[in-house]
């Protein structure tokens, strides 16, 4: 569809995650909701299916039809800078989605225990008097 819309010359571009072993967001909440959530609740499961590695972005851009010599991506890797674990789970809530609909299905009476087992995890990332979350996305342009 971008491509049918789109001007000749015009680019289209897109992220994705990248796969969950290179950003950690998605594992330190899991392990948290599997310390302190409720058991009960659906766990999200982690970005699948080859769209995460840049080999696929580019044939999804080649057969929707752009030009492929034009066809690039790029890893960006950058750390998310937060100064608390409660902090961390407020941008979850307000920038994402399956995560921010996994932590509103837990009860709110365990949101405390599930912010202290997210701050467990995130201690590896200690930095600046906060904490420095890696996360990496891919970029992916075409042009038409």
């Amino acid at each position: 569809e971008g491509h049918r819309v789109l001007r000749r010359r015009s680019r289209l571009a897109f992220t994705t995650w990248a796969a969950p072993k290179e950003h950690v967001i998605h594992r330190i909440l899991v392990d948290a909701l599997r310390r302190a959530g409720d058991s009960g609740a659906n766990l999200p499961v982690a970005p699948t299916g080859g769209v995460n590695e840049a080999a696929t972005c580019i044939r999804l851009l080649t057969e929707a039809g752009f030009q492929i010599a034009s066809l690039r991506t790029e890893n960006i890797k950058v750390h998310l800078p937060v100064e608390s674990a409660a902090r961390f789970v407020a941008i979850l809530r307000a920038g994402t989605v399956r995560m921010a609909a996994t932590l509103k299905s837990q009860p709110p009476e365990r949101s405390a225990a599930i912010i202290s087992a997210i701050e467990e995890s995130l201690a590896e990332f200690r930095a600046n008097g906060g904490y420095e979350i890696p996360w990496a996305a891919i970029l992916a342009v075409g042009e038409k």
